[in-house]
């Protein structure tokens, strides 16, 4: 907990928030200009600069600290894998308020044509997580990764959400693509169920594709742990 205090007070002291966090509300604000909108289509449509502003914020996070002030935590901590995975933890975290705001604003400016169920909150929330979890993912991996300089690491996380987001068109038109570009998630993929009837959400479908989107986090996960374990730059 004291390491989360210290990130959370370097990270809103540092102001480095506010950049992401004001573009965000700016984008939530416009998207939302008209009303009568489609509670799930419109969400999946705003979460798309939440999946990239996600990114951004963790790669903020991930460079809060010199590398001197690193190896400092990674003795109080007693494991740079702990600081990895807390950090990852808090940049989720972070990202938690804008969550809220995207869930929250369109629902008290009255701007859908439907009224908001458990049903619709529940998928809303869900499609926000894994989204937000997802662009933690990629913004990390970006991050840690020693292959590119830090100048280039920007260029490299663009390029990622960018396939991720368009992923599902490529794989639909050049099928072998799938296996090329399996290190990426299908984020538009994802997004374009919930353009769909409700009842398509339900379906095996649906339930296969988001099994997929775990088994890809996890894997994700445990390969971020040990590219960042056995990197001597960190």
């Amino acid at each position: 907990m004291s390491f989360l205090t210290y990130q959370f007070k370097k990270f809103f002291r540092s102001y480095s928030f506010i950049p992401p966090y004001v573009t965000h509300i700016v984008w939530i604000f416009i998207f939302y200009y008209y009303n009568n909108q489609n509670i799930l289509s419109s969400y999946a449509a705003s979460t798309i600069i939440l999946f990239l502003i996600s990114s951004w914020i963790t790669v903020t996070i991930f460079d809060l600290e010199l590398n001197s002030e690193k190896h400092l935590l990674f003795v109080q901590l007693n494991s740079k894998l702990k600081f990895l995975n807390l950090k990852i933890f808090f940049s989720f975290i972070s990202t938690t308020p804008l969550i809220i705001i995207s869930i929250i604003f369109p629902i008290i400016t009255y701007r859908f044509s439907e009224a908001m169920t458990f049903q619709y909150l529940f998928l809303s929330i869900y499609l926000h997580i894994i989204v937000v979890m997802l662009g933690v993912i990629l913004g990390t991996f970006s991050r840690i990764q020693t292959i590119l300089s830090r100048k280039y690491s920007w260029l490299l996380l663009m390029l990622l959400t960018l396939l991720s987001i368009i992923k599902f068109i490529l794989v639909n038109n050049q099928h072998i693509l799938k296996y090329i570009l399996i290190i990426v998630p299908s984020v538009g993929g994802f997004l374009n169920y919930f353009n769909q009837p409700i009842s398509k959400l339900w379906s095996s479908d649906f339930l296969i594709f988001n099994i997929s989107i775990m088994v890809y986090i996890v894997i994700a996960l445990i390969l971020i742990n040990f590219i960042y374990k056995y990197s001597e730059y960190y």
